[in-house]
Protein backbone atom coordinates (compact mmCIF):
# COMPACT_ATOMS: atom_id res chain seq x y z
CA UNK A 1 0.00 0.00 0.00
CA UNK A 2 3.15 2.50 1.04
CA UNK A 3 4.31 2.51 -2.77
CA UNK A 4 0.25 3.00 -3.95
CA UNK A 5 0.58 6.23 -1.70
CA UNK A 6 3.93 7.31 -3.15
CA UNK A 7 2.55 6.43 -7.11
CA UNK A 8 -0.84 8.43 -6.13
CA UNK A 9 -0.10 11.65 -6.44
CA UNK A 10 1.63 11.73 -9.58
CA UNK A 11 -1.11 9.22 -11.57
CA UNK A 12 -4.08 11.19 -10.36
CA UNK A 13 -2.77 13.96 -12.11
CA UNK A 14 -2.58 12.43 -15.29
CA UNK A 15 -6.53 12.34 -16.35
CA UNK A 16 -6.63 15.98 -14.64
CA UNK A 17 -4.06 17.90 -16.75
CA UNK A 18 -5.83 15.86 -19.95
CA UNK A 19 -8.89 17.73 -18.97
CA UNK A 20 -7.16 20.52 -18.16
CA UNK A 21 -4.92 21.22 -21.01
CA UNK A 22 -6.70 19.14 -23.67
CA UNK A 23 -9.92 17.86 -23.36
CA UNK A 24 -10.25 16.39 -26.28
CA UNK A 25 -7.76 13.98 -25.00
CA UNK A 26 -9.01 11.04 -22.58
CA UNK A 27 -7.30 7.77 -21.94
CA UNK A 28 -8.71 4.66 -23.13
CA UNK A 29 -10.47 2.98 -20.26
CA UNK A 30 -10.24 -0.52 -22.37
CA UNK A 31 -6.89 0.15 -23.03
CA UNK A 32 -5.93 0.90 -19.20
CA UNK A 33 -8.17 -1.63 -17.27
CA UNK A 34 -5.64 -2.20 -14.87
CA UNK A 35 -4.70 1.54 -14.04
CA UNK A 36 -8.44 2.66 -14.03
CA UNK A 37 -9.11 0.11 -11.40
CA UNK A 38 -6.38 1.01 -9.85
CA UNK A 39 -7.30 4.34 -9.83
CA UNK A 40 -11.26 3.57 -8.65
CA UNK A 41 -9.93 1.76 -5.44
CA UNK A 42 -7.62 4.59 -4.46
CA UNK A 43 -10.52 6.56 -4.42
CA UNK A 44 -12.26 4.32 -1.88
CA UNK A 45 -9.23 5.32 0.66
CA UNK A 46 -10.09 7.62 3.52
CA UNK A 47 -6.56 9.47 3.33
CA UNK A 48 -6.84 9.73 -0.63
CA UNK A 49 -10.87 11.54 -0.34
CA UNK A 50 -9.42 14.15 1.83
CA UNK A 51 -6.80 15.46 -0.35
CA UNK A 52 -8.56 14.24 -3.38
CA UNK A 53 -8.66 17.35 -6.12
CA UNK A 54 -11.75 18.32 -8.06
CA UNK A 55 -11.21 18.47 -11.96
CA UNK A 56 -12.23 21.78 -12.03
CA UNK A 57 -10.00 23.14 -9.27
CA UNK A 58 -7.47 21.61 -11.05
CA UNK A 59 -7.93 23.07 -14.38
CA UNK A 60 -8.05 26.42 -12.63
CA UNK A 61 -4.89 26.13 -11.25
CA UNK A 62 -3.21 24.99 -14.72
CA UNK A 63 -4.99 27.59 -16.34
CA UNK A 64 -3.42 30.74 -14.13
CA UNK A 65 0.06 28.65 -14.27
CA UNK A 66 -0.55 29.52 -18.10
CA UNK A 67 -1.33 33.10 -17.86
CA UNK A 68 1.54 33.59 -15.28
CA UNK A 69 4.64 32.33 -17.12
CA UNK A 70 4.49 28.92 -15.13
CA UNK A 71 3.48 30.06 -11.75
CA UNK A 72 0.47 28.49 -10.59
CA UNK A 73 -1.80 30.03 -8.55
CA UNK A 74 -2.43 27.05 -5.51
CA UNK A 75 -4.79 29.57 -3.66
CA UNK A 76 -7.45 28.74 -6.54
CA UNK A 77 -7.86 25.25 -4.87
CA UNK A 78 -8.96 26.72 -1.45
CA UNK A 79 -11.71 29.22 -2.73
CA UNK A 80 -14.41 26.48 -3.30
Amino acid sequence: MMVDFNVWPHAMRVPLVLYGLAPDVALDKARYPLFFAWMEKMREVPAVQKTDIDKDVYKRVLESAKANGGKPNYDLANED
